[in-house]
């Protein structure tokens, strides 16, 4: 367990550190809205032209065939997952020469990553294309390199922007993640408005992730200045390897719930059936990742402060940084699930079986993950990530097991109910294990987390409603839609607001100290 550290370098207080550490997350936070609703915005934009393009089974091929790209990433062991963490590291510690070593370390990983999937991708395309009834297997290999380098792009994109991320400015890398998704949609439609091909939609996501990775290098350059590049030293290829081999188990566990599902539709029902779950759950990862943004601001900023003062940072913390995180990562999770029917239609309009169901389920599922996204975290700037990993081989293997069993049995609903009971349980033991490492209290938690989430149901009423009522058209959708987030902001936030749940309008800068928050 870290022991405390002596007050911060440069004449600073510990009192001071939790509050340039909140400025931090919030800023953080903010800069990452922008690409987040633009990326998403992007996707549900695109996913009926697709669809229309070339058909829900090739969509569903495509899916799955990314799915299995994402298994392949699991080679890296880890690194890409260490990168922010390890530069947040050095920067307290004003080592630049470290930084560069971690740097080449994450880069040369990735890139060997890309060549052995390379490889792999084309010596396994027949076994893939037998197991899809595809006959043209010419196709389907080419469509899984596709899905390979497409990874390998956003990877390579994401650890350089991981050094601006670990020095605690988000603002440029979010930058450059809003023109990769820009350059990747523009290149998606203009190969379904051109030739609506399978093949060649795969080859233009990639064409648009090259230059997004152009893009991040680019401006991260203009930004944070050179990016440091050093040969790394065998102790710093264990350190990082070694975190990021427990991180690791965390990433695979996650692909096992998240993925393995489109691919056990695929084999249990069909390619189509997989589609339907992958444009279902897309709706309901997006709203995951709104609920969740704040947790990658708050990694950097809280690696620093345990850092310099140890376990003290995580008790005057935890309770506050959660209390927030639930407080606007609830809401958007509990309105997409209620509001998932109408969203579809005004989406879709002719919405496939299975795809309303996944939106509803995973949404509600991943409650539990926000609810204890704050205590994963805290793990793993604690140099803890064996914690967070043990919950998650927990979630990973229940999944799989349930998943396996019941969608024999039950097919798509066996496998969205095996998602849910896998993606609680493990979610609750992952919070009893950094309870106990940190000397958390689990009552002052559920303290913490319930009138959130009471009043995260209560706002979301309306909207289940409308869901009642039953949209006709597109047009009438929308117009449910936005009643239903209008009247759910008017009940949500001054509940929040005089509850303390979310932060004043006009904070000032103030943080609470740990004693306000008991107090509160």
């Amino acid at each position: 367990m870290p022991e405390p550290a002596a007050p911060v370098a440069g004449g600073s207080t510990e009192k001071e550190a939790p509050q340039r550490e909140a400025r931090s997350i919030r800023a953080n936070t903010r800069s990452q809205l922008g690409p987040l609703f633009l990326s998403y915005g992007l996707s549900f934009l695109s996913v009926p032209i697709v669809v229309a393009g070339i058909g829900l089974s090739n969509f569903g091929v495509w899916a799955i065939t990314g799915a299995l790209a994402q298994y392949g990433a699991l080679l890296d062991l880890g690194v890409s997952r260490a990168v922010s963490r390890f530069i947040a590291l050095y920067e307290a510690k004003k080592d630049r020469h470290a930084q560069g070593e971690v740097m080449v370390i994450a880069l040369l990983s990735l890139l060997g990553v890309g060549v052995v999937l390379s490889l792999l991708g084309a010596a396994g395309a027949g076994l893939l294309a037998s197991a899809l009834d595809r006959p043209d297997v010419g196709e389907i290999r080419w469509v899984l390199l596709c899905g390979v380098w497409l990874l390998t792009l956003l990877l390579l994109a994401r650890a350089v922007g991981a050094y601006a991320t670990g020095r605690e400015r988000m603002d440029a890398p979010n930058f450059a993640y809003m023109l990769n998704g820009v350059f990747v949609f523009a290149a998606a439609m203009t190969a379904i408005a051109v030739a609506p091909r399978l093949t060649v939609f795969a080859t233009a996501n990639v064409l648009g992730a090259v230059a997004g990775l152009i893009a991040m290098v680019v401006i991260i350059t203009r930004r944070e200045g050179r990016i440091p590049l050093a040969w790394p030293s065998v102790p710093r290829v264990r350190e990082v390897f070694g975190f990021g081999l427990k991180a690791q188990v965390v990433m695979i566990c996650d692909l096992i719930v998240f993925e393995s599902d489109k691919i056990l539709i695929g084999a249990f029902v069909s390619p189509a059936a997989a589609g339907a779950y992958e444009i279902g759950s897309r709706l309901a990862m997006a709203a995951r990742n709104v609920s969740i943004m704040s947790l990658g601001a708050q990694l950097a900023p809280l690696t620093v402060d345990i850092t310099k003062r140890g376990t003290a940072a995580v008790h005057d913390r935890y309770y506050h940084l959660t209390r927030r995180t639930v407080a606007v990562g609830f809401p958007p999770l509990v309105l997409a699930a209620m509001s998932a029917s109408t969203f579809l239609v005004l989406w879709l309009q002719d919405v496939p079986k299975y795809t309303e169901a996944a939106a509803v389920v995973i949404s509600l599922a991943t409650i539990a993950n926000v609810s204890t996204g704050v205590a994963s975290t805290v793990a793993s700037a604690a140099g803890r990530p064996g914690i967070t990993a043990t919950s998650s081989t927990i979630t990973a293997a229940l999944n799989l097991v349930l998943s396996v069993v019941l969608g024999l049995t039950f097919g798509v609903w066996g496998i969205l109910a095996a998602t849910a009971i896998a993606t609680v349980v493990g979610a609750w033991v992952g919070l009893e294990l950094v309870h106990r490492w940190f000397g958390l209290s689990f009552a002052t938690f559920l303290r913490t987390i319930t009138r959130p989430l009471a009043f995260s149901f209560l706002a979301s009423l309306p909207a289940g409603g409308f869901v009642l009522l039953g949209a006709d058209g597109r047009v009438e959708a929308g117009v449910f839609l936005a009643l239903s987030a209008i009247l759910f902001a008017a009940i949500y936030v001054p509940l929040a607001l005089r509850a303390g749940d979310l932060p004043p309008l006009r904070q000032g800068g103030k943080v609470k100290s740990k004693a306000d928050e008991n107090a509160a």
